[in-house]
Protein backbone atom coordinates (compact mmCIF):
# COMPACT_ATOMS: atom_id res chain seq x y z
CA UNK A 1 0.00 0.00 0.00
CA UNK A 2 2.56 2.87 1.17
CA UNK A 3 4.54 1.46 -2.39
CA UNK A 4 1.29 2.29 -4.43
CA UNK A 5 0.75 5.61 -2.67
CA UNK A 6 4.53 6.76 -3.20
CA UNK A 7 4.42 5.98 -6.87
CA UNK A 8 1.20 8.00 -7.41
CA UNK A 9 2.39 10.61 -5.22
CA UNK A 10 6.13 10.94 -7.97
CA UNK A 11 3.69 10.38 -10.77
CA UNK A 12 1.52 13.36 -9.13
CA UNK A 13 4.64 15.59 -8.81
CA UNK A 14 5.55 14.74 -12.65
CA UNK A 15 2.49 15.55 -13.72
CA UNK A 16 2.25 19.17 -12.22
CA UNK A 17 5.44 19.80 -13.13
CA UNK A 18 5.32 19.51 -16.39
CA UNK A 19 2.57 22.40 -16.89
CA UNK A 20 4.55 24.81 -14.48
CA UNK A 21 7.76 24.60 -16.99
CA UNK A 22 5.48 25.13 -19.86
CA UNK A 23 3.42 28.17 -18.27
CA UNK A 24 7.11 29.70 -17.85
CA UNK A 25 8.79 28.54 -21.04
CA UNK A 26 9.41 31.89 -23.06
CA UNK A 27 10.71 32.09 -26.82
CA UNK A 28 14.35 33.28 -27.51
CA UNK A 29 13.94 35.83 -29.82
CA UNK A 30 16.94 38.09 -31.32
CA UNK A 31 17.26 41.28 -33.45
CA UNK A 32 20.31 41.34 -35.18
CA UNK A 33 19.66 44.62 -37.26
CA UNK A 34 17.59 47.55 -37.92
CA UNK A 35 17.46 49.56 -40.75
CA UNK A 36 16.42 53.33 -40.20
CA UNK A 37 15.76 55.88 -43.86
CA UNK A 38 18.56 58.00 -44.33
CA UNK A 39 16.01 60.93 -46.19
CA UNK A 40 16.87 63.67 -48.26
CA UNK A 41 14.42 65.31 -50.99
CA UNK A 42 11.73 68.05 -51.54
CA UNK A 43 9.79 68.87 -48.21
CA UNK A 44 7.31 68.01 -46.88
CA UNK A 45 8.26 64.22 -48.00
CA UNK A 46 6.21 62.69 -50.01
CA UNK A 47 4.61 59.67 -48.53
CA UNK A 48 5.83 57.84 -45.53
CA UNK A 49 8.54 56.38 -43.94
CA UNK A 50 9.68 53.37 -42.82
CA UNK A 51 12.05 50.87 -40.45
CA UNK A 52 12.54 47.34 -40.29
CA UNK A 53 14.33 44.87 -38.22
CA UNK A 54 15.42 41.28 -38.55
CA UNK A 55 13.91 38.66 -36.01
CA UNK A 56 14.83 35.69 -35.27
CA UNK A 57 13.07 32.48 -32.68
CA UNK A 58 13.96 29.62 -31.08
CA UNK A 59 10.63 28.57 -31.48
CA UNK A 60 7.32 29.48 -33.01
CA UNK A 61 5.60 32.26 -31.73
CA UNK A 62 3.68 35.34 -32.25
CA UNK A 63 5.26 38.78 -31.27
CA UNK A 64 3.41 41.90 -30.32
CA UNK A 65 5.57 45.08 -31.33
CA UNK A 66 5.31 48.80 -32.01
CA UNK A 67 7.37 51.70 -33.48
CA UNK A 68 8.59 54.30 -31.42
CA UNK A 69 9.71 57.54 -33.15
CA UNK A 70 11.46 60.13 -31.24
CA UNK A 71 9.70 59.06 -27.99
CA UNK A 72 6.38 58.43 -29.39
CA UNK A 73 4.89 54.93 -29.27
CA UNK A 74 3.20 53.81 -32.66
CA UNK A 75 0.34 51.44 -32.97
CA UNK A 76 0.76 48.07 -31.94
CA UNK A 77 1.30 45.32 -34.33
CA UNK A 78 0.99 41.50 -34.28
CA UNK A 79 3.05 38.73 -36.23
CA UNK A 80 4.05 35.19 -36.52
CA UNK A 81 7.44 34.15 -36.29
CA UNK A 82 8.59 30.91 -37.19
CA UNK A 83 11.63 29.07 -36.13
CA UNK A 84 14.73 28.47 -38.09
CA UNK A 85 13.10 31.81 -40.32
CA UNK A 86 14.78 34.88 -41.03
CA UNK A 87 11.46 37.64 -41.11
CA UNK A 88 11.58 41.30 -40.42
CA UNK A 89 8.84 43.19 -38.64
CA UNK A 90 8.35 46.95 -39.32
CA UNK A 91 6.31 49.52 -39.66
CA UNK A 92 5.67 53.39 -41.42
CA UNK A 93 5.37 56.82 -39.88
CA UNK A 94 4.80 60.18 -41.84
CA UNK A 95 6.83 63.09 -41.57
CA UNK A 96 4.00 65.41 -43.74
CA UNK A 97 4.14 68.58 -41.53
CA UNK A 98 8.52 68.47 -41.89
CA UNK A 99 9.24 71.92 -43.56
CA UNK A 100 12.97 71.78 -42.82
CA UNK A 101 15.44 69.47 -42.25
CA UNK A 102 15.48 67.23 -39.08
CA UNK A 103 17.41 63.97 -36.97
CA UNK A 104 15.54 61.81 -34.67
CA UNK A 105 15.72 58.10 -33.70
CA UNK A 106 13.49 55.18 -34.45
CA UNK A 107 13.31 51.97 -32.41
CA UNK A 108 11.38 48.42 -32.89
CA UNK A 109 10.43 46.95 -29.94
CA UNK A 110 8.91 44.09 -29.22
CA UNK A 111 6.48 44.10 -26.44
CA UNK A 112 6.33 39.94 -25.62
CA UNK A 113 8.42 37.08 -25.04
CA UNK A 114 12.37 37.98 -24.06
CA UNK A 115 11.30 41.60 -25.03
CA UNK A 116 14.67 42.30 -27.59
CA UNK A 117 14.57 45.93 -29.55
CA UNK A 118 17.15 48.44 -31.92
CA UNK A 119 16.82 51.90 -32.35
CA UNK A 120 18.95 54.35 -34.80
CA UNK A 121 19.58 57.34 -35.51
CA UNK A 122 17.15 58.82 -39.02
CA UNK A 123 17.63 61.76 -41.02
CA UNK A 124 15.28 63.82 -42.93
CA UNK A 125 17.48 66.29 -45.43
CA UNK A 126 15.10 69.08 -47.44
CA UNK A 127 16.60 69.79 -50.87
CA UNK A 128 15.23 71.90 -53.43
CA UNK A 129 14.34 69.96 -56.04
CA UNK A 130 13.53 71.19 -59.45
CA UNK A 131 11.15 69.64 -62.16
CA UNK A 132 10.79 71.10 -65.81
CA UNK A 133 7.31 71.00 -66.73
CA UNK A 134 6.44 67.77 -68.67
CA UNK A 135 10.11 66.43 -67.36
CA UNK A 136 11.18 64.14 -64.70
CA UNK A 137 13.05 64.20 -61.40
CA UNK A 138 14.19 62.69 -58.45
CA UNK A 139 12.18 64.43 -55.43
CA UNK A 140 12.77 61.90 -52.88
CA UNK A 141 15.84 59.37 -51.97
CA UNK A 142 16.27 57.14 -49.41
CA UNK A 143 19.02 54.79 -48.60
CA UNK A 144 18.36 52.77 -45.54
CA UNK A 145 21.07 52.57 -43.19
CA UNK A 146 22.38 49.45 -41.25
CA UNK A 147 22.49 49.26 -37.65
CA UNK A 148 23.14 45.57 -36.38
CA UNK A 149 25.75 42.93 -34.80
CA UNK A 150 27.21 42.50 -38.58
CA UNK A 151 27.93 38.87 -37.93
CA UNK A 152 26.84 38.12 -41.06
CA UNK A 153 27.09 40.49 -44.29
CA UNK A 154 24.43 43.73 -43.98
CA UNK A 155 20.92 43.26 -46.30
CA UNK A 156 20.20 46.73 -47.25
CA UNK A 157 18.25 48.56 -49.85
CA UNK A 158 16.86 51.62 -50.64
CA UNK A 159 14.08 53.89 -51.60
CA UNK A 160 13.25 56.91 -54.53
CA UNK A 161 9.94 58.93 -55.36
CA UNK A 162 10.05 60.41 -59.01
CA UNK A 163 7.83 63.67 -60.48
CA UNK A 164 6.97 63.21 -64.06
CA UNK A 165 4.09 63.36 -65.64
CA UNK A 166 0.86 60.76 -65.26
CA UNK A 167 0.88 58.24 -67.74
CA UNK A 168 4.63 58.63 -68.71
CA UNK A 169 6.21 55.53 -69.08
CA UNK A 170 9.75 55.74 -66.60
CA UNK A 171 12.76 53.70 -66.97
CA UNK A 172 15.26 53.20 -64.38
CA UNK A 173 17.63 51.77 -62.57
CA UNK A 174 19.80 50.77 -59.77
CA UNK A 175 23.43 51.27 -59.20
CA UNK A 176 25.35 49.86 -56.28
CA UNK A 177 28.82 50.46 -55.81
CA UNK A 178 29.47 50.93 -58.73
CA UNK A 179 27.83 48.22 -60.49
CA UNK A 180 24.72 49.06 -62.66
CA UNK A 181 21.71 47.02 -61.73
CA UNK A 182 19.02 46.03 -64.72
CA UNK A 183 16.84 48.79 -66.19
CA UNK A 184 13.48 48.61 -64.87
CA UNK A 185 10.13 50.32 -66.83
CA UNK A 186 6.99 51.65 -65.39
CA UNK A 187 4.07 53.97 -65.76
CA UNK A 188 3.43 56.96 -63.74
CA UNK A 189 0.60 56.73 -61.81
CA UNK A 190 -2.02 60.01 -62.09
CA UNK A 191 -0.87 61.38 -58.96
CA UNK A 192 2.72 62.37 -60.74
CA UNK A 193 4.55 60.53 -58.01
CA UNK A 194 6.34 57.14 -58.59
CA UNK A 195 8.04 55.24 -55.88
CA UNK A 196 10.40 52.67 -56.56
CA UNK A 197 12.42 49.99 -54.55
CA UNK A 198 15.69 48.70 -54.59
CA UNK A 199 16.35 44.50 -54.47
CA UNK A 200 17.91 43.84 -51.10
CA UNK A 201 21.34 43.65 -51.49
CA UNK A 202 24.13 42.03 -49.63
CA UNK A 203 27.06 44.53 -48.54
CA UNK A 204 29.90 41.92 -47.93
CA UNK A 205 32.30 44.38 -46.89
CA UNK A 206 31.33 45.38 -43.57
CA UNK A 207 31.03 49.26 -43.86
CA UNK A 208 29.34 51.79 -45.55
CA UNK A 209 28.86 52.07 -49.72
CA UNK A 210 27.15 54.68 -51.96
CA UNK A 211 24.14 53.90 -53.75
CA UNK A 212 22.48 56.01 -57.26
CA UNK A 213 19.49 56.05 -58.41
CA UNK A 214 19.28 57.19 -62.37
CA UNK A 215 16.11 57.45 -65.04
CA UNK A 216 17.00 57.01 -68.47
CA UNK A 217 16.07 59.45 -70.61
CA UNK A 218 14.51 63.03 -70.05
CA UNK A 219 17.37 64.43 -69.06
CA UNK A 220 18.74 61.21 -67.57
CA UNK A 221 18.54 62.78 -64.16
CA UNK A 222 20.41 61.43 -61.24
CA UNK A 223 20.87 61.23 -57.46
CA UNK A 224 23.32 59.45 -55.38
CA UNK A 225 24.00 59.17 -52.06
CA UNK A 226 26.03 57.02 -48.94
CA UNK A 227 24.30 54.10 -47.36
CA UNK A 228 25.37 54.16 -43.63
CA UNK A 229 26.75 50.58 -42.02
CA UNK A 230 27.36 50.54 -38.44
CA UNK A 231 28.13 47.28 -36.54
CA UNK A 232 27.33 47.68 -32.79
CA UNK A 233 26.23 44.87 -30.01
CA UNK A 234 22.94 44.22 -29.03
CA UNK A 235 21.85 46.90 -26.82
CA UNK A 236 21.13 46.20 -22.94
CA UNK A 237 17.77 46.62 -21.33
CA UNK A 238 17.39 49.32 -19.25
Amino acid sequence: MRRILLAALLLGGLLTATPAAAATAVAQLTMPYILAPVHQGQCPPVGGFRADALVMTDRDTTVSYRLVVDGKPGVTRTQQIRAGLRQTIGDLWYSNNTTTSVTGTVRIEVLNENMPFREAPYSITCQQVDVPSGGVGIVGFTPMAYYGDCLEAPYVTAHGTFRAPGGAQLTWRWVIDGVPGSYYTGTVPPSGYAKVQAAHWTREPRYSGVVRLEALGYGNPFVEALYPVRCQGSPKKS
